[in-house]
């Protein structure tokens, strides 16, 4: 993993809310979007939380991309529902190469996904 996709993860573990400078994060209410646990918007691509029960891998969202007012709006979904019956209040970490999405490397981006709080647990 590259260095900078490592502070990425690290940067969403660490503030368990948005980070990512100057890009536009927002979120939306629209249906059929992933709730995210958080998100951050780096030059290499868009690190993101979500909830799991263990199973859940990068290779079950979709990113549907439109390029809109000198932006890329960016929505996450599910394609492949996580059955698995784990317990990770933190959820889970991803991570998606702007390459691997058509995103340009210096492109504003705008994530379209709802922000949710993780459910609270128990305490270990």
């Amino acid at each position: 993993m590259k260095r900078s996709h490592i502070w990425a993860v690290a940067a969403l573990l660490a503030a368990g809310t948005i980070v990512g400078g100057p890009p536009n994060v927002s979120a939306a209410t629209e249906p059929g979007l992933e709730p995210l646990y958080a998100v951050a918007v780096t030059e290499d691509g868009i690190a993101f939380r979500v909830a799991t029960g263990g199973c859940t891998r990068v290779e079950d969202f979709r990113a549907d991309v439109r390029h809109e007012g000198g932006a890329a709006h960016m929505a996450l979904m599910r394609t492949k529902p996580d059955h698995c019956k784990g317990f990770f209040p933190e959820g889970a970490e991803m991570f998606l190469p702007r390459l691997a999405i058509g995103l340009e490397r210096s492109a504003p981006v705008v994530i379209e996904n709802p922000l949710v709080d993780p459910p609270v647990g128990p305490r270990r």
